[in-house]
């Protein structure tokens, strides 16, 4: 009886599979159709493995795509990769800005890709470095600069660039060090909102909320896309960045802290 019950349970998560690849891949050919028409792809598959993500995969003979549906934070993300090379994905985001305009990454065209292998390079870099940084950080207050910083850099490397990245770390640094019994007492609910109060602490005093003709300029995010990618309320990013600002002295006046 049990064997049925569990028989049943598994059949019942299979055709619940099914159908979320079904209409996720019903809905990605609306706007990915010219890859098969134009470019050869054929989509080979569709990834449910994951309750957060699902993915439809389309290929040719050079190149993967991958688009994802991402429940957890409510977004899509497009991502790249070559037949010949391991399953390095490339957010289509990081494509854009580097690959010149003559390059067609669907015909196989990769020159450009020794940019980016150049930046995988630095990430890892990045990450050790961050590994290192943290001994000097008050062990007390460790685990919690290690969580934060790991969260800033894959926000602002996706988002804005290298340079916020390395401000906001140091921010977190300076809190870790000068003021170390808010961090340590910190529940960890609260990391997240951490993260982002800082992040919005430095777009601040850098202006870059402000500039009346913001989105032709790189790299540019809105208050409400910070609220929106983080899930967290706009208001309570705003109380923390300016608990953040106050407690690092911050100011649009501050040398220190400018980005530019």
């Amino acid at each position: 009886m049990e064997q049925h019950e569990d028989d049943g349970k598994v059949e019942n998560i299979t055709k619940m599979q099914k159908e979320r690849a079904d209409a996720w891949k019903d809905r990605v050919d609306r706007y990915f159709h010219f890859l098969e028409t134009k470019y050869g792809f054929c989509v080979t598959g569709v990834d449910v493995s994951s309750v957060w993500t699902t993915t439809v995969i389309y290929k040719n003979e050079c190149a993967v795509v991958f688009v994802d549906r991402q429940v957890e934070f409510e977004r899509v993300e497009v991502s790249f990769n070559r037949v010949s090379s391991s399953r390095q994905e490339y957010l289509l985001d990081n494509l854009l800005r580097i690959r010149s305009l003559d390059a067609d990454i669907l015909k196989g065209e990769f020159s450009f890709f020794a940019a980016l292998d150049e930046q995988l390079v630095e990430r890892r870099q990045r990450y050790h470095k961050r590994e290192s940084e943290s001994m000097l950080v008050p062990e007390r207050a460790r685990s919690e600069y290690q969580f934060i910083t790991s969260d800033i850099d894959h926000f602002c490397q996706t988002f804005l660039d290298d340079n916020y990245a390395e401000f906001c770390c140091r921010m977190m640094m300076t809190l870790c060090q000068q003021h170390t019994k808010v961090i340590a007492n910190m529940d960890y609910i609260y990391y997240n909102l951490w993260t982002y109060g800082i992040i919005h602490a430095l777009c601040l005093v850098n202006s870059l909320f402000e500039a009346e003709d913001a989105r032709i300029y790189y790299p540019y995010i809105s208050e409400s896309f910070l609220a929106r990618f983080s899930q967290l309320d706009a208001e309570e990013i705003q109380r923390t960045s300016e608990q953040i600002r106050e407690l690092l002295g911050m100011s649009l006046s501050s040398s220190e802290w400018c980005c530019s």
